[in-house]
């Protein structure tokens, strides 16, 4: 059975917990959402010395477990160092200090204690099954052509060959302790005339809200401006593809927010919308004759990228049957210690929803915040979408972030002084963890200052270093909010190849030696 790596994660920062309280330093303010481990089978042991392993393949939790042990000894050895009585740690006399922790069938915290529970399904999860289906609308091919004049540029412009049909589904997921949870993701189907295998495209959206009312799927409706996602997918399902876009999984419950930048929930998001997508063409209407083609691709803008890139992670685990070809960066944010650092504007998001499933005592608002973004926090964070923070909050880190955290965040300090935080971010470093083989495009764009040119690059090596083919593509001149227009045509061109089974641009080379 695959290791939760949610589960993992509340493991390592249970162990941070005990280790910290030895040390008066590190102890933070009253704990008010301690982990607490329910009675298990499977004990674990975390040294300083010695790295994780289970003894099986390298999944995700195993990968990101070894990657916190130098957390583990970096809080031993200060709290040692701070005990007057210890012995200081030599190479000859290396400190080890086992933490017996029982890994169990359900571990939470108070917070995520309320989400084990979700009001949108119960019962034993069937991750992927479908629960219902409805047609929403059919789209002209001439619809779609009008819509795409609006929202790519003349360069990148290319006349509809289909009309396609959008259906709505309801699809069974798994939460963060294995519970079922159903999701709601839209199906993009192209009205081909003959039945007809096409590629299929799991596109994860950017940045739309925490709250109930900020789900992409709401966007059109609403007449909002969140990124334009049922165009931009239109537009893929006119040119042969067929799409699959998912909300994230807790719009639809108001004890949850949206798992905004939580690496697993992300991925099973994507992964069990996808499922279905497959799903669905095993008794389709007799209208539809497109079938899914075995050449499935993974794209994300964004935070998208970030959902994109651990599904990538997550799917020879979580998904094995998904035939999965290549993954696509738009923009993406996978790095979220990078984010916070480059654009303050999202950290209210992403610190109410690591609060949330993490715990209080790992992160919260009066961590980070100036006094005055403190007031009404939660419902700010709750309430706004995002075509509100940029006019409500400021990307400007001295005008949001308190200025020990921001310290600590630009001089490379957060493990010292924010050791259980550090770890959650590094646990959730998309892309990183798994999938070295599937190959990986970027599309950067050199006026991107949400995700720079730099922090792009600096990931895109680290996926070289691994031995992940990676095409990189550069965008001159080109924003964070046009990279998907800009790189439209360039995009299918790439997914089209592989799909034909052709051996993509692999520009790791000049990656590595920094050209």
């Amino acid at each position: 059975m695959p290791i939760n790596h949610y589960r993992f994660i509340m493991i390592i920062l249970l162990a941070l917990l005990l280790l910290s309280a030895c040390n008066d330093s590190l102890v933070r303010d009253a704990v008010t959402a301690t982990p607490v481990l329910a009675t298990g089978t499977t004990s674990v042991t975390i040294t300083a010395t010695t790295a994780i392993s289970t003894g099986t393949i390298m999944t995700p939790a195993v990968a990101i477990a070894t990657a916190m042990t130098t957390v583990v000894t970096r809080v031993i050895t200060t709290a040692v160092t701070a005990d007057n009585s210890a012995t200081a740690p030599t190479a000859t006399n290396p400190i080890t200090a086992s933490v017996p922790v029982t890994t169990a069938p359900a571990l939470t915290t108070t917070a995520a204690m309320t989400a084990s529970t979700p009001a949108t399904a119960t019962g034993a999860s069937q991750p992927g099954a479908i629960v219902n289906s409805q047609l929403i609308e059919t789209v002209a091919a001439d619809e779609i052509n009008r819509l795409s004049a609006t929202f790519y540029p003349a360069s990148n412009l290319i006349d509809s060959l289909y009309a396609v049909d959008i259906y709505r589904l309801t699809v069974q997921s798994t939460d963060e302790l294995g519970a079922a949870i159903n999701i709601q993701t839209d199906l993009f189907i192209p009205r081909v005339g003959r039945e007809t295998a096409l590629p299929v495209l799991g596109y994860a959206p950017g940045t739309t809200g925490l709250g109930d009312g900020c789900p992409p799927s709401q966007e059109y409706a609403s007449d909002r401006q969140w990124g334009g996602y049922r165009t931009h997918m239109l537009s893929y399902a006119g040119q042969g593809f067929i799409g699959v876009l998912p909300d994230g999984m807790s719009y639809t419950n108001p004890d949850r927010p949206q798992e905004y930048f939580i690496a697993e929930l992300e991925a099973h998001t994507l992964l069990d919308a996808t499922r279905a997508g497959y799903a669905f063409f095993a008794k389709p209407p007799a209208v539809i004759k497109a079938r899914p083609q075995d050449a499935l691709f993974f794209a994300g803008y964004s935070n998208g990228g970030h959902t994109a890139f651990a599904a990538k992670d997550f799917a020879a685990e979580y998904a094995p049957e998904l035939p999965l070809r290549g993954v696509i960066s738009h923009g993406a944010t996978t790095n979220v210690e990078a984010l916070l650092r480059e654009s303050p504007i999202f950290t209210p998001y992403l610190i109410y929803a690591y609060r949330h499933f993490f715990g209080a005592d790992v992160i919260g608002p009066e961590d980070v915040f100036l006094d005055d973004w403190l007031p009404s926090f939660d419902q700010d964070a709750l309430t706004k979408c995002v075509d509100d923070i940029f006019v409500y909050y400021t990307n400007d880190p001295q005008g949001m972030y308190r200025p020990e955290f921001r310290t600590a965040l630009f001089d490379g300090q957060l493990l010292d002084q924010y050791p259980l935080f550090k770890t959650v971010l590094d646990a959730n470093y998309a892309g990183t963890f798994g999938g070295f083989t599937i190959p990986a495009a970027f599309f950067q764009g050199t006026a991107d200052y949400v995700v720079t040119p730099e922090s792009q690059q600096s990931f895109a090596k680290l996926l070289c270093t691994k031995g992940e083919p990676v095409t990189y593509v550069t965008l001159p001149a080109v924003q964070h909010v046009n990279t998907r227009q800009v790189s439209f045509k360039a995009t299918i061109a790439w997914m089209q190849g592989l799909a034909k089974g052709q051996t993509p641009q692999n520009n790791c080379a000049q990656i590595t030696a920094g050209e």
